[in-house]
């Protein structure tokens, strides 16, 4: 890639279910990327739905689908990054949203700090007009002020990516946590933009939302990740 060329973008969206949401996820992603956004892989994480196909019919030849037996979104990221050659990696969950400068502006910020190998920007979080009034006072779920880099809020340059490896479908829910604190043990430089750069829908069914032991999965890798830094069995 020359200093003039404009990085290209890729980007993975597991899908699992969701025929209700990816198309306004696509179409979302395409209006955000501008020019630099090449190639967004759907992988159907075993869906008993007719998402994959939606996703494909609303997206042009922007858009490629794949089927996978159902593991997890781990492994559907897994095989969505191993379908892309861009040189940016970006992640969208199927229910979710980019607003329209998402994906530009982080493509921007990196083309102006090449020291930089990824970039993170802030999380709005909206609870989708299809709960109801009720269901909407039972939701608790936690308010983004600050640039936060949780992996869907991540663009990330391919070879820094790969640096740290891919997700592990073994820590379940907690892959976010994981998989950021194996880039920090191998000095990724992930720099903060004080941008929305994600919308996050609430639906009553996100798996962070419904989960009751997702802090003991994070409590797990926390602990995991301590004993491999002081060398304990």
């Amino acid at each position: 890639m020359s200093a003039r060329q404009q990085p290209s973008v890729g980007v993975v969206m597991p899908l699992h279910n969701g025929a209700r949401y990816v198309a306004e996820a696509i179409a979302s992603a395409m209006e955000a990327g501008g020019t630099a956004l090449k190639r967004i892989v759907v992988v159907d994480d075993g869906s008993d739905d007719d998402g994959l196909s939606i996703a494909v019919g609303c997206g042009g030849d922007i858009v490629e689908g794949v089927r996978i037996e159902h593991a997890g979104v781990s492994a559907a990221r897994n095989r969505g990054i191993a379908m892309l050659d861009t040189d940016l990696i970006a992640f969208l969950d199927h229910d979710d949203l980019w607003p329209k400068d998402g994906l530009v502006s982080r493509v921007a910020f990196l083309e102006a700090h090449p020291e930089a190998d990824g970039v993170y920007g802030r999380v709005e979080q909206f609870v989708c007009p299809t709960v109801s009034e009720e269901r909407r006072r039972q939701l608790r779920f936690e308010s983004f002020d600050k640039p936060s880099p949780t992996i869907t809020a991540l663009l990330l340059r391919r070879e820094s990516f790969l640096k740290v490896g891919l997700f592990r479908p073994e820590v379940g829910n907690a892959e976010n946590l994981e998989w950021y604190l194996r880039a920090r043990a191998v000095g990724l430089d992930l720099m903060p933009l004080d941008r929305i750069v994600l919308r996050r829908r609430i639906h009553g069914a996100n798996s962070t939302v419904r989960n009751r032991d997702l802090g003991l999965e994070y409590v797990r890798v926390l602990r995991s990740h301590l004993r491999s830094r002081r060398g304990s069995p």
